[in-house]
């Protein structure tokens, strides 16, 4: 397969693998092994362009692809259309209170790349409000009481202001309208004076944060969009919050799942990444707080099971077969080849041997292969093949051999090239 020939694109993305970091394009062509758990996000998305939520708990070791998988569902999601949101517990967010999550949320919005089309807030709207601008007086009036009475269902201030927005925007007020996105964003430091111009008081708060989320949803759906996708990573280190704060940040959990499961908001995927020391805790982990660990189930349950439901909440990411290294390593080799413009003289199988190797020198054992690890592995092994082609060790195939469950290597002088 070949991969995109823009030498830009393969350096940033050789940088970040080898940087043990997901790359910020070309995710679709290195994604590997998980294509029932990619159908499964799939079927989410398609639920909720029908209007549904889901959530969803991406659950697995460190290492085994989980901020891939999220950066996969992601561009799936943006492709479909779905204003998509991606944030990390360890940037701040507290799921002890969800105006953080809120906050985070309306703060990292995103769409699928459009030159005409930033990310934002208001960029959501730019076209809609270009629009506006030519409909008569009484039209602009018909489509905002619509707008008010679509949102006011969920939160009458969100509703009232969000018309306000629109209307400083129509008169070409920036400041103003700026102002008002501040504090739908859920932007707490400003003025009395300031909130009283547009007629609000207070700020989003943890009572009245998820009432603006489903306001937002459901403006989002009758703007055009397919939906939301609300992505959550780093799951795990609301384990390091005070007892207190994380038996909040669980009972949050278990209040979006309730919420998802009656629809709201509408149209919303919210999908979750945590180690599987998060779900297997007894003393800090989600079974600390059974309403949300009962909803969940195991993962012991998910990865012993050879019928796993895909549809469950639970989401488990099983350990790479040694099929799956041989895909990913050929897809990184091959990208390597064009980057550098290299000529290997030995085989792509011998390369991903050496870096086996190497890893398990390091690492101690094959057993489980960290996949983060061992990605790093490879573009170090491929790097220092690049640089010094003449090294006799990268002339020579390595061959893996299985013996009564141990792994050993075997090599032989290969002939030059």
């Amino acid at each position: 397969m070949k991969v995109d020939t823009n030498k830009e694109i393969l350096r940033r993305a050789a940088f970040a693998l080898k940087n043990g970091t997901v790359p910020g394009e070309g995710v679709e062509y290195f994604c590997t092994g998980r294509a029932a758990q990619i159908q499964e996000i799939n079927r989410c998305l398609q639920f909720a362009k029908n209007g549904g939520s889901t959530v969803k708990f991406i659950c697995g070791e460190y290492g085994a692809g989980k901020t891939f998988l999220l950066k996969r569902a992601k561009i799936e999601g943006e492709k479909q259309g779905f204003v998509t949101a991606s944030v990390k517990v360890n940037q701040g967010l507290r799921l002890n209170m969800l105006n953080h999550l809120y906050y985070h949320i309306m703060h990292s919005l995103s769409l699928r790349p459009r030159q005409d089309l930033k990310t934002g807030f208001e960029d959501l709207f730019t076209e809609k409000i270009a629009l506006l601008k030519r409909y008569t007086a009484y039209e602009r009036s018909v489509w905002l009481g619509d707008m008010t009475r679509i949102c006011g269902k969920y939160n009458q201030t969100f509703a009232r202001t969000f018309a306000a927005f629109i209307t400083a925007a129509l008169q070409g007020d920036s400041q103003r309208a700026a102002s008002i996105v501040a504090w739908l964003t859920g932007e707490e430091n400003m003025s009395y004076e300031l909130k009283t111009s547009f007629h609000v008081t207070g700020a989003v708060d943890r009572l009245n944060a998820m009432d603006f989320l489903k306001a937002f949803a459901a403006l989002v759906r009758v703007m055009g969009y397919s939906g939301l996708v609300i992505l959550i990573d780093e799951l795990e280190l609301a384990m390091d919050e005070r007892v207190d704060l994380r038996k909040k940040a669980y009972e949050n959990l278990r209040y979006i799942l309730d919420e998802c499961a009656l629809g709201q908001p509408e149209s919303t995927v919210f999908i979750f990444a945590a180690t599987e020391e998060m779900l297997t805790d007894r003393i800090k982990g989600i079974p600390s707080y059974q309403a949300l660990s009962q909803r969940l189930g195991s993962p012991a349950d998910r990865k012993n099971s050879s019928l796993s439901d895909m549809k469950q909440p639970l989401m488990y990411l099983p350990p790479f077969h040694y099929e799956n290294l041989q895909e990913l390593s050929g897809k990184i080799i091959q990208m390597h080849r064009e980057l550098y413009q290299c000529r290997f003289r030995i085989r792509d199988s011998s390369i991903m041997n050496w870096a086996l190797l190497l890893y398990k020198e390091k690492e101690g054992s094959l057993e489980r292969v960290n996949i983060r690890k061992y990605v790093m592995k490879l573009a170090e092994v491929l790097d220092i093949m690049e640089q010094h082609p003449e090294n006799p060790m990268f002339r020579t195939e390595l061959d893996l051999v299985r013996n009564n469950g141990a792994i050993t290597f075997r090599n032989a002088r290969a002939s030059a090239i």
